[in-house]
C-alpha cells in the first residue's frame, strides 16, 4: 500500500499542485521518493513551512522523470472547500486531469464554507465507498480530526493537502506560506523603494496558511530593516466583499497606504475592487 500511494500522491501532485512549494516527508527520511509521516500537526509539532524533511514540486519532479504506473481504477478520494477561486480551482481541475490521464477512479467531494460537519460526512463517505487513498483540504485545522481516525483504522492511506491541517495524516501537501508572505513584502519593498505604509487582509485563523502567509509578511519587515509601516491587519475571512469593505475604508483612513497584501485571490480581488472604485493605484 505504501508503494501504490506513494505512486498516486506523486502522479496527482505533478499534475495538480502546480500553486504548491512543498512536500512534506518523514522526519530523517534516508531516501526515496515520498516517505510516510506520522508527524501529526501543529498541535503536536509539525510545521509544514520548516519541517526539515520536505520537498519541493521541482525537487519532485526531478525525482519522477521515469513513467508513474497507477493501478487503473483505484479510487481516490477528494474532500475539499467549494470556494470560487483560482488556486482551488485549479486544484480540482488538477484531479480531474490526473484521473483521465492515470485511469485513477477520482471522486472529488466539495463542501461550502463552515460547513465542518457536512466535510466530515463526505469523507467518511468516500471511505465508506471504497478509496484507496483520500486526499483531504479540511475547512479548518483539526475539522476532519474523527474522519483522519476512521480513514486510517480502515487502513485507507490519508493525505492532507493545502491550507489548513489534519491530524495524524501520512503527509502534507501545499504552499510554504510564511516563504509566500516573504516573498511578498520583499516584493512590496522593492516595487515602493521600501518606502510607505502597508496593511494586511488575512483570513480566518482556523487555517494554518493564512496565519503563516500574514506572519511571513509581518516578519520580513523588522528582519530585514525594512522602513515599510505595517498601520493595519484585518481579518476578511477570505470573502470578496469583505475585503473590498475594509479596502475602501483603509483608504479613506490612511491616505499614505501604498500597499495591501491579501492571503487569498478572493480577497485580492475584493481589495482591488475597492482600489479601483477609490481611482487609487495602490498595490495590492
Amino acid at each position: 500500500m505504501k508503494k501504490l500511494t506513494a505512486l498516486i500522491l506523486s502522479g496527482i501532485m505533478i499534475l495538480s499542485l502546480c500553486a504548491c512549494d512543498r512536500i512534506i516527508g518523514e522526519r530523517g527520511s534516508s531516501g526515496g521518493l515520498l516517505s510516510i509521516s506520522n508527524s501529526g500537526t501543529s498541535q503536536s509539532g509539525l510545521q509544514p513551512d520548516t519541517e526539515p524533511d520536505s520537498l519541493t514540486l521541482a525537487q519532485l519532479r526531478e525525482n519522477s522523470r521515469t513513467d508513474i504506473s497507477v493501478t487503473p481504477g483505484v479510487y481516490v478520494g477528494v474532500s475539499m472547500p467549494a470556494r470560487n477561486d483560482e488556486f482551488w480551482q485549479s486544484l480540482a481541475q488538477g484531479y480531474s486531469r490526473f484521473g483521465e490521464l492515470s485511469g485513477a477512479n477520482v471522486q472529488i467531494q466539495t463542501v461550502g464554507n463552515g460547513d465542518e460537519a457536512a466535510q466530515r460526512s463526505v469523507t467518511d463517505v468516500l471511505c465508506d465507498e471504497g478509496a484507496s487513498v483520500v486526499m483531504l483540504s479540511p475547512l479548518s485545522d483539526n475539522t476532519l480530526a474523527s474522519s483522519v481516525d476512521y480513514a486510517l483504522s480502515m487502513g485507507v492511506a490519508v493525505f492532507n493537502v493545502a491550507e489548513a491541517l489534519c491530524p495524524d495524516t501520512e503527509y502534507y501537501v501545499g504552499p510554504n506560506a510564511s516563504d509566500s508572505g516573504r516573498l511578498a513584502a520583499q516584493w512590496v519593498s522593492s516595487r515602493l523603494a521600501d518606502q510607505g505604509q502597508v496593511a494586511i487582509l488575512t483570513g480566518m485563523n482556523t487555517q494554518y496558511a493564512y496565519r503563516e502567509r500574514a506572519l511571513g509578511f509581518e516578519e520580513w519587515i523588522p528582519e530585514n530593516g525594512s522602513s515599510l509601516e505595517l498601520v493595519d491587519e484585518q481579518n476578511a475571512n477570505g470573502d470578496r466583499q469583505t475585503a473590498r469593505e475594509i479596502a475602501s475604508g483603509w483608504l479613506g483612513e490612511y491616505p499614505g497606504l501604498r500597499a495591501i497584501f491579501c492571503g487569498s485571490d478572493n480577497m485580492a480581488i475584493g481589495a482591488a475592487m475597492a482600489v479601483r472604485e477609490a481611482g487609487s493605484d495602490i498595490l495590492v
